[in-house]
């Protein structure tokens, strides 16, 4: 019996608004470059709608098109989260076929890979996000 993934297919759409349930994001068939990846909600009201701590959300990108431009990645809350420190949406670019979003709690999403950034806007290369998230815990 193998782990269940609720992976979501990211083909077309120009904004992707994950939920609490994503655990991969598998970018498929056309470039997202440009595009708006939000991260599921953290601090809704509604705790059943919030993603928990300390869980992972996989970015797949094995068509290599986060090598060629950025995304950006924005929180769903316009306040109380930050992304790698941002309180800021991030435009995110990699050489990297897989990239990480984990939730570390208390409002702090990490986005990291274990390969070089192409091109990273938030001033972090990989090897310091990779410090960064291992800090927090």
């Amino acid at each position: 019996m193998g782990i269940y993934r609720n992976i979501t297919d990211w083909s077309t759409a120009t904004t992707l608004t994950l939920d609490r349930y994503t655990d991969e994001v598998q970018i498929t068939s056309a470039n997202p470059v440009g595009n708006i990846l939000v991260l599921p909600p953290v601090n809704n009201t509604s705790a059943i709608l919030n993603r928990p701590a300390g869980t992972t959300i996989w970015i797949n990108d094995q068509g290599g098109f986060l090598g060629t431009g950025a995304i950006t990645i924005e929180p769903t809350e316009a306040t109380g989260v930050t992304i790698n420190g941002s309180s800021s949406p991030i435009a995110w670019a990699t050489l990297a076929d897989v990239s990480y979003a984990t939730y570390q709690g208390d409002g702090i999403w990490i986005v990291f890979t274990t390969e070089p950034l192409s091109n990273p806007s938030d001033g972090l290369t990989s090897n310091e996000a990779i410090a960064y998230a291992i800090a927090l815990g």
